[in-house]
């Protein structure tokens, strides 16, 4: 056998298990972070999620459509949101191995990777560079707000995962002259599965589909069924989901979009001066942005021979983002995972333009643009590790609640599963309840007094946090006068009944 063929046969070995080497290296530097609790930046959202699971764990049997969370003034405990089903699935699977919510984070890191392995192997099937396109592809995904998402409680990284394992078999069919119904049937259930995870990731379903009937991929009674079942499936979970909302007089979830036209002038600025001067610096390595805005300068020598079906497709990809980013515009004020729906777009530019950029270029180029990008991908994926190590190091007044409880475990597991709770201190909705797994209620202080004193007499346990701070009036206290009083360092805990 010649040097040059066995060179080959081990590069294409090499290349074979690439895939493989790469989802295990991203699983290896994030594991750590599926031993957190619910802790860090929108620690509101990861207990909601955690909420909808125990109730899911508390119920006794395996109705689907039962779906509610543990605070009780929130549609009684009956609420709906996006589809629940791995809400459900890990409800009952605490029901066997007890309450474990590494296997949430652990299962969303895993999802994750998997669509990395994919992705990879996508790249590797259709690119001529396949190395410095996966350099490409994981200085992309470096970001600290992927990193931070990709093993967490909130559905949105599920979402992700699913949304790019769709978009990687569409891209297949798209491309792939013999097409295979595998890849559109796979396309088909992980875009239905992304948008009930969450319905803006529709965006991308709806995107390939239209190209497919503009280049006469599919034909017209193939493109009805693609959009009826979309429709369909998509829409009747969301309208059950509403129905569901309004009968149990609740909008604390599926709550409205904030598009552009409905925020004022000065806040569309507050919301323009966050994105460019706080989120940016926690979404990558600053450099980062300067080396994507070469790769597009330099694309931009050779656009006469971009390839129009490829254009074709980021165009329509580039009109629904637009569309999502004005539709969802207030919501980027405080919630840095509404990002995470753009990955898919720019991965797809990025990879496109870098192709075309490696394909034209000379050798001398091809080295001041390659040397830069595996330089600044290192670099960001370190830099997105001291960003994500610092989101959880963080303790704010949501986080440190779970801290206070831990002086009435021992307490908790004495009460009956049947218990209700009411928690004074609690500035979130499910916090507190999660952490001690009891439906009730919580108020972030005794300003409701009125609520409180109606709540009382539901609940078997009254709970107030740093209660140096949060003095009883004399009113609930009368309530209390005949209640077993527990004092502990950070709270106090009145059993009422």
């Amino acid at each position: 056998m010649s040097s040059n063929l066995l060179y080959r046969n081990n590069y294409l070995k090499f290349l074979s298990l690439l895939p493989l080497i790469c989802s295990i290296f991203y699983f290896i530097i994030t594991y750590t972070y599926c031993y957190y609790g619910p802790t860090g930046i929108h620690f509101i959202r990861q207990t909601d999620t955690l909420s909808f699971i125990l109730n899911y764990y508390n119920s006794n049997n395996f109705n689907f459509f039962e779906l509610g969370n543990l605070n009780l003034n929130i549609g009684n405990g009956n609420a709906s949101c996006e589809f629940p089903l791995f809400y459900f699935l890990f409800g009952k699977l605490f029901r066997i191995t007890g309450i474990n919510f590494f296997l949430v984070r652990l299962t969303s890191l895993i999802l994750i990777c998997i669509s990395i392995y994919i992705s990879i192997k996508k790249i590797i099937q259709f690119s001529e560079y396949p190395i410095i396109q996966i350099i490409v592809f994981f200085l992309l995904i470096s970001s600290s707000v992927f990193r931070y998402y990709s093993s967490n409680y909130l559905p949105d990284s599920i979402a992700l995962s699913f949304c790019l394992i769709s978009v990687a078999f569409g891209i297949d069919f798209y491309i792939t002259e013999n097409q295979k119904d595998k890849n559109l049937k796979i396309f088909l259930v992980f875009g239905i599965l992304s948008s009930l995870m969450k319905i803006y990731y529709g965006i991308y379903f709806g995107s390939l589909v239209f190209v497919f009937l503009y280049f006469k991929k599919i034909r017209y009674s193939r493109f009805f069924f693609l959009v009826t079942t979309f429709g369909l499936v998509v829409g009747s979970w969301y309208f059950f989901s509403l129905i569901y909302n309004i009968l149990n007089n609740t909008n604390y979830y599926l709550t409205a979009s904030k598009p552009l036209w409905s925020v004022t002038k000065n806040e569309i600025q507050n919301i323009l001066s966050l994105v460019m001067n706080y989120w940016k610096n926690r979404l990558y390595f600053p450099s980062t942005f300067h080396l994507l805005l070469f790769m597009l300068l330099v694309s931009l020598f050779f656009i006469k021979r971009w390839n129009f079906k490829c254009i074709k497709l980021l165009f329509v990809i580039f009109v629904g983002a637009v569309l999502y980013g004005l539709i969802f515009f207030g919501q980027f004020k405080n919630h840095d995972y509404y990002f995470l729906v753009f990955l898919p777009f720019f991965l797809l530019l990025f990879l496109f333009l870098n192709e075309i950029n490696q394909y034209y270029c000379n050798f001398y180029f091809k080295i001041a643009l390659n040397i830069p990008t595996v330089v600044i991908t290192i670099l960001s994926i370190n830099y997105s590790t001291i960003q994500v190590d610092r989101r959880y190091s963080e303790i704010d007044r949501f986080t440190i609640l779970n801290y206070k409880l831990t002086g009435i475990l021992q307490e908790i597991k004495e009460t009956s599963a049947n218990d209700k709770f009411l928690i004074i201190g609690d500035v979130t909705q499910n916090g507190g309840l999660v952490f001690i797994n009891r439906y009730g209620y919580t108020f972030d202080d005794f300003r409701h007094e009125g609520e409180i004193l109606a709540r009382i007499n539901e609940v078997n346990y009254l709970v107030v946090v740093s209660p140096y701070f949060h003095s009883i009036p004399k009113g609930i206290l009368d309530k209390l006068s005949n209640a077993k009083k527990l004092r502990l360092t950070h709270l106090m805990l009145f059993k009422i009944k």
